[in-house]
C-alpha cells in the first residue's frame, strides 16, 4: 500500500511539472518563433549582399532602396535592408524617395552622387510546414518547419546610369517543433509567421497498424498449427 502511494505521488509530481513546463528540457534548444527565424535569415543575406557591394560605393554615398514590389514581405525586407545599411553607418533613402537638387544642394534631381539605387527581388521567401507527425503511435504531434530567403540585388549609379554591382544571397533553416507551441511560434502581425498546417490524415496512422496486427495474427496462428501438430 505504501508503495503504491508512492508510486501515486511521484507520478502526480511529474504530471505537474510536465504540464507547467514552459522553457525547454535540459539539454533542449529553446524554440525560435517564424519572425525570429525570418528575421535572422533576412539579415544574414542582406549582410552579405552590403558587404559584396560596398566596396563599389564612393565615400559618404547613401543608398536609395527600390523593392521589386510593395507587399508586407517586401516592406519587412525594406526594414532589415535599412537595419543593415544604417548600422554601417551607410546613409538610407525609404522607396520612392526625390529629393530635389535645390533642397540637397546636389548635383542631380535624384540625389546625384550622394547616393546610388539598390534594387532587390526575393526569388524565395517562405515559410512552411512540410510535416506534421508523431514520434510514436501514441505521442505528442510535431511539426517540421522550413525557410528560406533568396534575394538578388542590383546596384545602380544614378550618376553614370549604368549598373556597379549585381549579386545574390540566401539562407535556410530546418526545425521541429511541439505541435502545441504553435501559438507562440506564429506571434506577430506578419501574415506570412503563419503558414498554413496539412491537416494529419489517420490513414497514415491506422494502416500501419492494420497491417502489423495481420502479421502478428498471421504468426500466431501459424505457430498455433504447429503446436497442434
Amino acid at each position: 500500500m505504501l508503495c503504491a502511494r508512492k508510486i501515486c505521488t511521484s507520478l502526480a509530481i511529474v504530471s505537474i511539472a510536465f504540464t507547467f513546463r514552459v522553457g525547454p528540457a535540459l539539454g533542449e534548444e529553446e524554440v525560435k518563433s517564424n519572425l525570429y527565424i525570418a528575421n535572422s535569415l533576412s539579415a544574414e543575406v542582406a549582410e552579405e549582399l552590403i558587404s559584396s557591394f560596398q566596396k563599389h560605393m564612393r565615400p559618404s554615398q547613401g543608398i536609395i532602396l527600390v523593392p521589386y514590389g510593395n507587399d508586407e514581405i517586401y516592406n519587412f525586407l525594406t526594414n532589415v535592408f535599412t537595419a543593415e545599411l544604417t548600422s554601417r553607418n551607410i546613409k538610407t533613402y525609404p522607396p520612392g524617395t526625390n529629393i530635389s537638387a535645390d533642397s540637397a544642394g546636389l548635383d542631380s534631381p535624384r540625389l546625384g552622387t550622394k547616393a546610388m539605387e539598390l534594387e532587390f527581388q526575393a526569388l524565395e521567401f517562405s515559410l512552411t510546414y512540410p510535416k506534421v507527425f508523431r514520434s510514436y503511435l501514441i505521442g505528442g504531434k510535431k511539426i517540421k518547419r522550413r525557410a528560406e530567403v533568396k534575394i538578388f540585388a542590383k546596384l545602380l549609379d544614378t550618376a553614370e546610369q549604368s549598373v556597379a554591382w549585381v549579386g545574390e544571397a540566401s539562407r535556410d533553416y530546418n526545425d521541429q517543433f511541439p505541435y502545441g507551441l504553435r501559438p507562440a511560434v506564429e506571434k506577430g502581425l506578419f501574415a506570412f509567421t503563419k503558414p498554413p498546417v496539412e491537416p494529419t490524415r489517420w490513414g497514415r496512422i491506422i494502416e500501419p497498424v492494420v497491417v502489423s496486427g495481420i502479421i502478428v495474427g498471421l504468426v500466431y496462428l501459424f505457430f498455433s498449427n504447429q503446436s497442434d501438430n
